[in-house]
């Protein structure tokens, strides 16, 4: 090594090797906390939702070992094969089979078992493309006309309940976010401007860093759907100051500090499609959002402006990052809905 090559790196090779002569037993230690740190930061890579999916994921494929009476790890490609064929037999979704063998793999994997190439569960999977099609049937649209009916049978009675269901129908579908995301948020994350609600979403499905981005959910054309108006009756009838925003209602139709879950958004959903006298299996918290996408399109909103609204991923990803003061409710795709 050169003296030039030694200023480059700040001391001499022979200073560098004092500095770093461990024992065995040191150099052991090292080697296990370095590995703990790998698996830590790791883990961070994955949202909990997905944490929480793919520890269903693999408590599944191990109760189906148990049951044949094979070992659930390492598999054989015949195992995972056959767990595949099974899930596929039961009529799950091609999308929810392929989590679960990613699940099954990333086990695997995690405790030094290679698994890359299996050429009879790649044959079978690519056959149940074939066979069943990849398109994924999702959960029916709530278009502006649907939705407008589920207001109008939630029930005028000023209860808290009332007021609380009303506001997640039209916030949901004015925001067009996952139910995760909705759930997630706490009334910090909600200011006023001129033009109606900024919303600040901290982390997204497509926003694994939690980067964070804000959307804009205008005034309504009218008062009686109108979001924002929803979203002050809300908080005034529950008397909500910080917190979680989407909260649950007891049935002395009293608010509770915790937050509403996804699923529960969910099931307020089914609940009022189920009054409109439609199949609430069919629906879902989705469905506001898909509605919020079909509705926008119908509308001649420009793409880029729905998914700035809506998180979706693109190749140029507009307005990930407009600030607060930017949003206007003259280019967001939320406004003039028929609300």
């Amino acid at each position: 090594m050169t003296n030039s090559d030694e200023s480059i790196y700040g001391r001499s090779m022979t200073n560098l090797s004092n500095d770093y002569l461990l024992n065995a037993q040191q150099i052991s230690e090292q080697k296990e906390r370095l590995h703990q740190v790998i698996k830590n930061v790791q883990s961070e890579s994955k949202s909990s939702n997905s944490k929480r999916a793919y520890a269903s994921d693999w408590k599944k494929f191990i109760a189906f070992c148990e049951h044949i009476r094979v070992s659930s790890l390492p598999a054989t490609e015949q195992t995972i094969t056959m767990f595949c064929a099974h899930m596929y037999e039961s009529n799950y979704k091609r999308a929810t089979i392929l989590r679960h063998l990613n699940s099954i793999l990333a086990a695997h994997r995690l405790k030094g078992f290679k698994m890359d190439y299996l050429p009879s569960l790649d044959t079978f999977i690519k056959g149940m493309k074939r066979d069943r099609g990849a398109k994924q049937n999702g959960k029916k649209a709530i278009e502006i006309d649907l939705l407008l009916q589920l207001v109008n049978l939630v029930p005028k009675d000023n209860s808290v309940l009332s007021i609380r269901d009303k506001f997640v129908l039209l916030f949901s579908f004015s925001s067009s976010r996952r139910r995760s995301e909705l759930s997630s948020l706490d009334v910090e994350h909600i200011q006023l401007q001129a033009d109606g609600l900024i919303v600040y979403i901290e982390r997204s499905k497509t926003d694994q860093e939690g980067k964070g981005e804000s959307i804009l959910i205008p005034y309504g054309q009218h008062s009686s759907t109108c979001p924002v108006q929803a979203y002050f009756n809300w908080i005034e009838a529950a008397q909500i100051d910080s917190g979680p925003l989407f909260r649950p209602v007891t049935k002395m139709d009293k608010p509770l500090a915790k937050r509403l879950s996804g699923a529960s958004i969910s099931t307020i959903v089914k609940k009022y499609i189920d009054l409109a006298g439609l199949d609430s299996s069919e629906y879902g918290a989705h469905s506001l959002r898909a509605g919020f996408v079909t509705t926008a399109r119908r509308k001649g909103k420009a793409d880029h402006q729905i998914m700035a609204q809506t998180g979706h991923s693109s190749s140029i990803m507009l307005d990930r990052y407009t600030r607060l003061n930017m949003l206007d409710a003259r280019n967001s795709s939320a406004k003039d809905l028929g609300l």
